[in-house]
């Protein structure tokens, strides 16, 4: 009796370490993944939809941006919600706008379980009586979180913003 139960716990054992493993594996970041992402925030982005692009984050969402000033690089701290009306706003202002994601790099963690992501976003927009072009460098990390893959952190650096006034 003793045998079979002690084979009986140990086949468990194994089974459920086999499952714990599989779940482990179905829960690895594939650059598949964070290409179907940045796809879908680029639709979303194109279309002025702030709800389509703000979906992709996670409600505890850390995003940093660093911005030129009148005195100097401003650093801004936002969540989540505040980026979400910052992009509503700004889209709101565009009569005409332009973007196109490029140099990106998709690096996934040797464990599977976070990827970041590296890139460049070039835009062109027309506000008022203004044309703007910028250059921006954006590091977004991802992880899994309650079975969905969101931008965790996100940081933004403007390299490049520049002006002209249409006659």
């Amino acid at each position: 009796m003793k045998v079979s139960v002690y084979f009986i716990l140990s086949l468990l054992l194994c089974v459920t370490s086999a499952a714990m493993s599989a779940a482990g594996a179905e829960e690895r970041i594939t650059e598949a993944q964070i290409k179907q992402i940045l796809k879908a925030i680029d639709a979303a982005v194109r279309q002025k939809d702030a709800e389509g692009i703000i979906r992709h984050f996670a409600k505890d969402c850390v995003i940093r941006l660093d911005m030129p000033g009148p005195h100097g690089r401003q650093h801004r701290r936002v969540d989540r919600e505040e980026y979400k009306a910052s992009l509503k706003q700004s889209f709101s202002m565009l009569t005409e706008y332009k973007y196109h994601r490029g140099k990106t790099t998709i690096d996934i963690a040797p464990d599977g379980k976070s990827a970041t992501v590296t890139g460049k976003i070039f835009e062109t927009m027309t506000v008022e009586d203004r044309v703007m072009d910028s250059v921006t460098q954006h590091t977004a990390i991802f992880a899994v979180r309650s079975g969905e893959l969101l931008i965790t952190s996100l940081h933004s650096i403007f390299l490049r913003m520049e002006e002209e006034l249409i006659s």
